[in-house]
């Protein structure tokens, strides 16, 4: 009888140890999903701009080079077509560096120290780019300081869509925690702000809109 009562015992511990992990794989995999379909993960402006080399070279190597990254501080090319690069280089839950890279590519191009760096000092599209690179670097948790660096680029292009746009996306990044509703709410403000500049294919602009727009669904 005590046999019988110690193997009945050691089932229930099996069977609770693999609840457990059942439970811990399916909470992760439900994460993963969520982040997975999100406002950084799921719009691609990088699909809209296969024409362009620097794009295309993006897309295939997944590698910021060095000619990237002077596409990045060439004030000639349109900062849609910057934020297609980033998109087509990909993101990562990972922690990717290409934002550091970046930035000490713009220490170097500047010729200043590292401890003389000062955002505010590059161009608006040189910190924008930054800004959407750190959010690539890591979806999950670079949301905040993405957003800290994007808000000044705002400040210095404050007429961009492109800019605008990617504001947009991380600020639904966050609303994917407790309010998808946010989500809908912050594209439909970058819809409805008649002052910004279409610095954005018109078919990447109906990607945003139309992603942002599918969680209206969710607003009371």
């Amino acid at each position: 009888m005590t046999y019988i009562m110690k193997q009945a015992r050691e089932r229930r511990e099996i069977c609770k140890m693999l609840t457990t992990r059942f439970l811990m794989v399916l909470f992760f995999l439900l994460l993963f999903n969520a982040s997975a379909d999100s406002p950084a993960t799921s719009i691609n402006f990088a699909h809209h701009y296969t024409g362009n080399h620097l794009v295309s070279a993006a897309i295939t190597g997944k590698t910021l080079t060095l000619e990237l990254m002077q596409a990045f501080s060439d004030p000639e090319l349109e900062v849609g077509v910057k934020a297609a690069i980033i998109s087509g280089l990909g993101w990562s839950y990972k922690r990717q560096n290409n934002a550091s890279i970046y930035r000490n590519f713009l220490v170097n191009k500047n010729e200043i120290k590292e401890s003389e760096f000062e955002l505010e000092d590059m161009e608006g599209y040189e910190i924008f780019c930054l800004g959407y690179l750190i959010l690539h670097d890591d979806v999950l948790s670079k949301t905040d300081k993405a957003l800290e660096t994007l808000q000044v680029a705002k400040k210095k292009m404050p007429g961009s869509y492109t800019v605008a746009a990617v504001i947009a996306m991380v600020k639904g990044q966050t609303g994917l925690k407790d309010d998808w509703c946010e989500i809908w709410r912050q594209g439909d403000n970058v819809n409805t702000t008649p002052s910004l500049h279409h610095d954005l294919k018109r078919s990447a602009r109906v990607e945003f809109t139309d992603y942002m727009n599918s969680f209206k669904k969710y607003c009371k």
